[in-house]
């Protein structure tokens, strides 16, 4: 399973640079969270799909799995490779309250990734290599019958992620991601995801407080932040003026990873420009233990993404074609393998990420922004918390003690999900407005 970790280091930088620059091009706000993992999960199933074609070698160029196993690239090796790592990420475990019974809600961090095929229901399928995909990349199919009706199509796939979902954020499908007037046979990707879990340590919900957040723009908005003094793995840089925090989830399953200028005056564009891969993994390798003054934005996120734009805005701009052969995948060399959509979220607030059980469905969708985790004139909840260390009932006091460090997210951040055990970041994006 380590062997993954160098191309999906490429692919995690690669889509989120790509992500963000759709999103910019769209005139939107620019908050970003994408699942690279489920997204190379599913270029490497067309990877192998397309054996033997231009697509085929222009992922192989990005993705560089010749590298992972001494310069071979072997099918079954990589697919293990994949196969180890979903189980890792998407294993399911309750864990037994540490502290009693006022803690029993208290979760393991758990990934939830779905990938799915939707086929024209006639097409003839290659059964030896969708058993390999399911086995080892968690992607089936589900056959649908596009030709006669796009729109009943549409509505499946619809419903599948209202399933898979779970009200967790919109399952609406952008009206323009079917092709209405193509009838020949054709299949579609549908990939979604998104984590839950409780933080190590809580955020105190009663040193939570209003303040301003500064936008790209100039302009100040008005949110609720987090704060906690506490201990954290902590590195900044003044190189590249970069400041990085980790926060662990409960049984440091995973961590929530956020990146800042150092400077308050330097845009996050302008970071961006100096990051590399090795950056990042040199400041990971950096980090230590350090009392620091955390203050965080409560922050809910979600994006679509149109898979053939995504990938043609990350160097993959072959695969997914009208004209593309999958001859591994289906016999049928007329198949129109186009079209296809990412989904993923992120919702923080001080109990973790997904703790609570709010429909967000019913609030937001795809085209307006979304809302905090708690409205902004709600009274703060009234709620039995552990005793946690420099917290004290109202505004958080000044620590004693060591000086502490400042990390203040009160202006646009990057946010990555690392999970621990498996060592491979998980999600990545960027909070531009809370």
């Amino acid at each position: 399973m380590e062997q993954l970790r160098k191309p999906l280091e490429t692919m995690t930088l690669r889509l989120f640079l790509a992500a963000r620059d759709m999103t910019s091009k769209a005139g939107e706000q620019g908050n970003v969270v994408i699942c690279p993992f489920a997204v190379t999960s599913a270029v490497t199933m067309l990877y192998y799909a397309s054996e033997g074609t231009s697509a085929n070698r222009q992922m192989e160029n990005i993705l560089r799995f010749e590298d992972m196993f001494d310069g071979r690239a072997e099918a079954k090796m990589v697919l293990m490779a994949f196969r180890c790592a979903t189980k890792i990420l998407t294993k399911i475990k309750e864990m037994e309250s540490r502290h009693g019974a006022a803690d029993n809600k208290a979760r393991d961090f758990h990934m939830i990734i779905h990938n799915k095929i939707f086929v024209q229901q006639d097409i003839d399928l290659q059964a030896d290599f969708l058993s390999s995909i399911e086995r080892n990349l968690m992607i089936n199919v589900e056959r649908l019958q596009f030709k006669d009706d796009v729109e009943l199509g549409k509505a499946e796939i619809e419903k599948w992620l209202r399933q898979k979902l779970a009200n967790r954020f919109s399952a609406h499908i952008p009206h323009n991601l079917i092709d209405p007037t193509y009838t020949g046979p054709r299949a579609i990707i549908a990939s979604a995801a998104h984590f839950r879990g409780s933080w190590e340590t809580p955020f105190n919900p009663e040193a939570s407080y209003r303040g301003s957040f500064k936008l790209d723009s100039g302009k100040n908005k008005d949110v609720w932040f987090m704060n906690m003094k506490n201990t954290f793995p902590y590195v900044e840089d003044e190189t590249f003026g970069i400041k990085m925090i980790e926060i662990p989830y409960y049984a440091n399953g995973a961590s929530l990873v956020l990146t800042i200028p150092s400077k308050r005056s330097t845009p996050l564009a302008e970071m961006l420009q100096k990051v590399s891969n090795s950056v990042f993994t040199s400041l990971h390798m950096r980090r230590r233990m350090k009392l620091v003054d955390l203050t965080l934005p409560r922050f809910f996120i979600h994006n679509t993404f149109d898979l053939r734009t995504l990938l043609n805005h990350a160097g993959f701009k072959e695969i997914l074609h009208d004209t593309t052969e999958l001859l591994k995948f289906s016999s049928e060399k007329n198949l129109r393998i186009s079209e296809g959509l990412h989904k993923c979220a992120i919702q923080v607030d001080e109990d973790g990420t997904f703790q609570s059980d709010i429909d967000y469905t019913q609030q937001v969708d795809d085209s307006s922004p979304a809302p905090p985790s708690k409205q902004p004139n709600e009274p703060l909840p009234k709620k039995i918390t552990a005793s946690l260390p420099f917290f004290s009932k109202g505004k958080p006091q000044t620590a004693t003690g060591p000086q502490a460090e400042e990390f203040k997210a009160d202006r646009p951040f990057l946010v990555a999900v690392r999970h621990n055990k498996a060592a491979l970041f998980v999600f990545s994006g960027c909070v531009m407005s809370p």
